[in-house]
């Protein structure tokens, strides 16, 4: 009885005096950045255009690429649509801006609803354009390792033969040193983990997205 007090006062000492080296740990886990010079292409995730649009537009003049897709999302607003702008009206404004003209890659459903369906519609895209050969994906930072997990899964699926790599864009208000202050921060980074044995446990049903 001890001894096993003595183990918990120092697993508590040790949470006590390193905490925030902990937390920053546990969310860089979650954060993958491979991207290498030579891409042949991006595709930009569906979200919001503030980050993810931003950091493609970076990654496209740091390495020299030219060609960017976007996904087909599913209808994000239909009420007051004249007025409210969907996220990828708006990331085809900045990419405009830029003048850059993004691929818009149809979706296979009535749009994308999850990283899954991203993945495999742009698999499908890129059976067609065997051009592409080295791909870069760029969502939010939280959401690297487990879009890089769906859409390695996916491309093996379906047997594409692209090389893929992942960037992350940073949130405006958190990142990983900071993110249990915020609210939003706190609950991607809390939910991300739970997502991702979703994922994992998901794939015994991705066999039947193959339609080959």
């Amino acid at each position: 009885m001890k001894k096993f007090l003595i183990i918990c006062l120092i697993f508590v000492s040790i949470i006590v005096l390193f905490w925030k080296n902990i937390l920053i740990g546990y969310a860089s886990f979650f954060e993958i950045n491979n991207i290498t010079p030579n891409a042949d292409a991006i595709i930009v995730l569906g979200g919001n255009p503030k980050t993810r649009v931003v950091k493609a537009v970076e990654v496209m003049r740091d390495f020299n690429i030219s060609k960017v897709f976007l996904t087909t999302m599913k209808d994000e607003q239909k009420t007051y649509s004249d007025i409210f702008k969907t996220n990828t009206q708006l990331s085809l404004e900045v990419f405009e801006r830029e003048n850059i003209q993004p691929t818009i890659i149809p979706s296979q459903k009535d749009g994308v609803v999850s990283t899954f369906d991203e993945a495999i519609d742009t698999a499908i895209y890129l059976k067609k354009h065997p051009e592409i050969k080295h791909l870069i994906i760029i969502t939010d930072k939280f959401h690297t390792r487990r879009a890089y997990y769906a859409f390695k899964k996916i491309f093996s699926i379906y047997r594409v033969d692209v090389k893929l790599e992942i960037a992350g864009a940073t949130n405006l208000i958190y990142n990983n040193t900071n993110w249990w202050l915020s609210e939003n921060g706190f609950i991607n980074y809390i939910a991300e983990p739970l997502k991702f044995i979703l994922y994992i446990l998901h794939d015994k049903n991705l066999e039947m997205y193959n339609n080959e």
